[in-house]
This record gives C-alpha cells, structure tokens and sequence, in this order.
C-alpha cells in the first residue's frame, strides 16, 4: 500500500512543466451552473410530446421524452406528467440528426514527446421545441435548439482529455486490478452512446426554459504561467483570481494570451451563475462572452475554446427573456418579447432605433469597410444584438465575424453613457 502511494506521488512530482495552453494533464474546476427558468409555467400538470422529421431520429425522440420528464421532475418538484389534462404542453420535434464515422487523427505530442494516434467523435442534433398553455392557448416559448458532441479517444478508448485526477487512477487500478472500463465512463465508445449524449444535453436545454436548473459542470483551466492563479479556483475565490489575471502584463505571443484572455472569461462565467439580481447575472455573462471571443480570435484552432461560448450564449438567451419579462414597458419599444431579433420592424431609417444583428449585416454587404464598421458600432447610442448560436452562424455566413463580431460584443456588455443636462 505504501509503495503504491509512492508511485502515485512520484508521478505527480514527476510531470513536466507544461507549456502554456491546456496541457497534456488537465486542470478541471466544477461551475454550479445555475439557471432561472426562462417563462413563468402557470400550471403543474405537464403533458410531453416528442417527434422526429425521420426515421434516424425516432429512437432519440423516445429517449428525449424520458431524459425530459426526469430533468423536469428532478428540478421542480411540484410538477406532475398527465396526459388526460395537462396545464401545458411541451412539444418537441428533431428536425435533424447526425452522427458522423469516427475520424482517426494524430495530435502532436509535448516537445521531446511522441504525437499521440486519436479518434475524434462527434454528432449533432436540432429541434424544434415548443411549450404552450393548453387553457389560454397561449405559447409560452418556442425555440430552434442544437445540441453537439465532440470528444477525442485514446488508442485504449478513453477520453484525451483527462485531469490529473483520471491519469493517477490508471496506475492505482493496475495496482489494485481495478476495472479499466469505469476510468472514462462518459467516453463515447458507440453510435448510441453519442445519440444518447445528444439527447440528454437538449434535453437540458428544453428543461432551463421551463424550471430552474442548477447543474454541475467540469470546465479546464488553462495551465502554464497561469497555473498560480488557479489555486484561487479551488477555493472559488473568482474575485481574488479575476484581479492579478486583468492586471498583469498580456502575455507576449499571441497564442498564449488566448488562454489568459479564456480564463478570465471562466471567472466571469463563475461570477455570473453566482449573481443574485439578473442585471448583474447578464454583465458578467456578457464580459465573459467577450473574453471567450477574443480567445477564439487569437487562437481559433484551439478546440477547448468553443464549448465555453456555446454555453454562454445559452445562459446570455436564458437572461435576456428575464430581463425582457422584469421590464415588458421597456422591452415592447425596443422589441417583440418572443422575438428579439425582430426589432423595430418597418423601420429603415438611420438612428430609428437600437442597432440591431440585421443592421449590421445590411451595412457589412453595401460594403463598408471593416474600420468604419466597428466605429459605428462603438458610437451607436443603443443596440439590441443577438449572439445566440443561430445569429452567430446568420452572422458568419455574411461575413460578420473576427473584430467586427468582437466589437458588438464589447458594445453590447457597456452601459449606454449617463445623460446629461443642462440649465
């Protein structure tokens, strides 16, 4: 037993310095991902129906029926499935479904390492979700949601992402003839397992706009220069980790500080799930959403950098239809509640309203240059962007994307300035 223990810790003294990035042995942190139900259900009777467009799609609509009741009871309790007379119907169709062949691939090594032999996975599925109050008639909140996998495989199957924790366990199984199979019970070995991944994160997704959900979530700190401000992580001390990363001296390589730039995006994050008022919630998202972007902008090959802000345009959407709900007056004048991209309909003229996705699209295709672009969109004395991952893809396809994308960002997480006046 004790020689066992001196295995594992000479393992651990004995891990090289890693360069900055993520490195080979991940450092994980949990997020208590907290968040408010998106629409206010008047009723607790619930009534579930689910669909596929075709034939691939059947099973996963029946395992998305189950996973979505469980996700409901779980969070609120006070709901109950009846299907004689519901309050509410949640109705939920997979408009498309696909999963890919495994794709071998070879990803460098550390230096003075081999390169490591890798099977990337993935999938992705979309529906069409609903939820309606059967005795008004009324729709409650209807949506287009995606749902995506993507892992990377060892040769032996497991996960190549693994923290510290999982690489010590395998020398502690062989030691002890543990079962190697339960080292990466999430790794995705078949077709099935990543459908059933797929189902259980929309799943997720339609339960946050019904009920409050609070989830636990793993996410990687960047390592290497980095790594002596993480310890303020494992304490969930994010304010006193937050301070030294915005003040110290950018790291010099551009590469690099794509990972300082993320990781100040993760504390933001962490602050926003912790915020007790809305309005406090939404800055910290939208800080962490800029950060996130310029991440990508800096380093757009780093894979670990697109999860985060797809998970944060998830939490940014939750947010914004609370806020519109807190202040319907306000909202109305700016735009529809059920569709916030959508605003000021009829109006064309320069400065009718808050500069809107659509705006910024039409001005990108009459040609103005990128320079002029950003300009107005820093100068513009409102907006009312949407960075969901639907906009996001609207945006890139017309050529909205890099600085340009970054500078709604910023625009959109500043308060407009105080007004004035003047006797």
């Amino acid at each position: 037993m004790r020689s066992a223990l001196l295995v594992l810790l000479s393992l651990v003294t004995a891990l090289p310095a890693q360069a900055q990035g993520f490195g080979k042995i991940k450092k994980k942190v949990t997020l208590h991902r907290r968040l408010p139900a998106a629409v206010h259900l008047t009723g607790t009777q619930i009534q579930i129906k689910t669909a596929a467009r075709d034939a691939r799609g059947t099973q996963a609509a029946r395992e998305l029926a189950d996973v979505l009741e469980a996700e409901l009871l779980k969070y609120d309790k006070r709901l109950r499935m009846e299907a004689a007379k519901p309050d509410t119907l949640v109705s939920a169709t997979i408009t498309s479904l696909s999963v890919p062949p495994p794709q071998p691939a070879t990803r460098a090594g550390l230096p003075g390492q081999p390169a490591q032999h890798v099977t990337r996975v993935s999938g992705q599925m979309t529906l069409a979700y609903q939820a309606k109050d059967l005795r008004t008639g009324r729709v409650l909140d209807s949506d287009n949601l995606t749902s995506k996998y993507e892992a990377e495989l060892d040769e032996t199957g497991g996960k190549t992402d693994k923290s510290i924790t999982s690489t010590l366990k395998k020398p502690w199984d062989k030691i002890h003839g543990g079962d190697k199979s339960k080292d990466e019970p999430d790794a995705p070995r078949t077709t099935e397992d990543i459908r059933q991944a797929l189902v259980r994160r929309a799943a997720l997704q339609v339960a946050a706009r019904l009920v409050e959900t609070n989830e636990a979530v793993e996410v990687y700190l960047a390592r290497g220069k980095l790594d002596e401000y993480n310890r303020f992580a494992d304490g969930q001390l994010w304010n006193r980790m937050l301070e030294p990363l915005e003040t110290m001296t950018p790291l010099p390589k551009k590469d690099d500080d794509a990972y300082r730039l993320y990781n100040i995006g993760v504390v933001y994050e962490a602050l926003a799930y912790r915020a007790e008022d809305v309005k406090a919630a939404k800055r910290f998202f939208d800080r962490a959403a800029i950060h996130y972007g310029k991440a990508i902008d800096a380093k757009p090959d780093e894979k670990y950098f697109v999860e985060p802000q797809n998970r944060i345009q998830t939490a940014i959407a939750h947010y914004k239809k609370l806020e519109e709900r807190a202040a319907p007056t306000r909202t109305a004048a700016a735009a529809p509640p059920s569709s916030p991209r959508s605003a000021e309909p009829g109006k064309t003229k320069a400065g009718a309203g808050p500069l809107t996705n659509e705006a910024v699209i039409r001005l990108a295709k009459a040609g103005l240059d990128e320079e002029n672009l950003i300009a107005t969109i820093r100068q513009a004395p409102a907006v009312n962007f949407d960075f969901g991952v639907d906009a996001l893809v609207e945006l890139s396809t017309n050529g909205v994307k890099g600085k340009v994308l970054t500078a709604m960002r910023e625009r959109a997480a500043r308060r407009p300035p105080a007004k004035t006046t003047t006797k």
